[in-house]
């Protein structure tokens, strides 16, 4: 599929992902938070191959905006997964239940407020004019100038240059992360795959990366790390509310909690681990077949050609 026709394509579909789950979002629903976020991301994604040639300025802007969607999204979210990890850390355990109600009715508090704040800040971005700006950078291009032309190659190595950085992002932070269990070490590992994933996923849309094997081992590394770091999150939140908690039974139970997540958070370190010689082989797998040029099509005798 040419570029130009797929990196189109690929903006198209990934507007309208976030243009319906906005309805759930304004809901406060916890999966079309969840959507959203994630579609917001993969707009970002794409808005800088799309706009290839678009005036560097004009683009900048267009992804400070979008990535103003991903952040007033990203507080609710936080705390719905907390809620949903207290709820499984408690689940058939009513001494952690007790132990844990307050913090409950903190998290549930802490929801309505962040989902306020989410709303407020969702209020003043006029999706709308966001597209038509898209839209019309986009337009700018259907012309036969040598930049028009030239597009489809600019697009091509827009997405190998991200691609490319990403991967020595990835290298760097595993690099500096080593074998420890150390939180912001890991953090930047989990932040470095989650933004190479959304590189190679459109490299996949785009028709540019044919094997979605390095996708998987990505999604499972970023899996692993993901899940220890929400549970760190929800441990933090244990540990504020143990030390406002009065009574030693709720004390126990609240600390036998934080054991058990140590210990998840602690497997989860150990699958990253084992992940990990994959997730280095596949990123460089994905870079070569993105960044490799591309054999040209030799049409046949009787091909004929249709213009849409």
């Amino acid at each position: 599929m040419n570029a130009v026709l797929a990196s189109d394509r690929v903006i198209t579909l990934r507007l309208r992902a976030l243009a319906d789950s906005l309805p759930a979002v304004l809901d406060a629903e916890p999966d079309g938070v969840h959507r959203a976020r994630v579609a917001s991301r993969r707009v970002r994604e794409a808005l800088p191959v799309v706009l290839a040639q678009a005036p560097a300025r004009r683009s900048a802007r267009l992804r400070r905006s979008f990535r103003r969607v991903t952040r007033a999204l990203g507080p609710l979210r936080e705390v719905d997964v907390t809620l949903g990890l207290l709820e499984d850390v408690t689940r058939d355990d009513l001494g952690a239940t007790a132990a844990l109600e307050g913090l409950q009715r903190d998290l549930e508090a802490e929801r309505g407020s962040r989902r306020d704040e989410m709303l407020a800040r969702l209020d003043t971005i006029d999706f709308e004019s966001l597209v038509e700006r898209i839209e019309r950078l986009m337009e700018a291009r259907a012309d036969e100038s040598d930049e028009a032309r030239a597009l489809p190659a600019a697009i091509d190595g827009t997405l190998g240059v991200r691609v490319a950085r990403r991967v020595r992002a990835l290298e760097v932070a595993i690099e500096a992360a080593g074998s420890l269990y150390a939180v912001e070490s890991l953090h930047r590992v989990r932040i470095a795959i989650k933004k190479l994933r959304y590189a190679l996923e459109l490299a996949q849309e785009m028709r540019r990366l044919r094997s979605r094997r390095p996708i998987t081992v990505l999604r499972d590394a970023q899996a692993a790390l993901g899940r220890l770091h929400d549970e760190q999150v929800l441990a933090a939140w244990i540990r504020r509310s143990v030390s406002q908690a009065e009574g030693g039974e709720r004390t126990a139970a609240a600390d036998a909690v934080l054991e058990r997540i140590e210990t998840r958070c602690r497997e989860h370190h150990g699958r990253y681990l084992a992940i990990r010689p994959r997730l280095l082989a596949a990123a460089e797998q994905a870079l070569v077949a993105i960044t490799s040029p591309r054999p040209a099509r030799v049409p046949s005798a009787d091909a004929t050609v249709t213009v849409h």
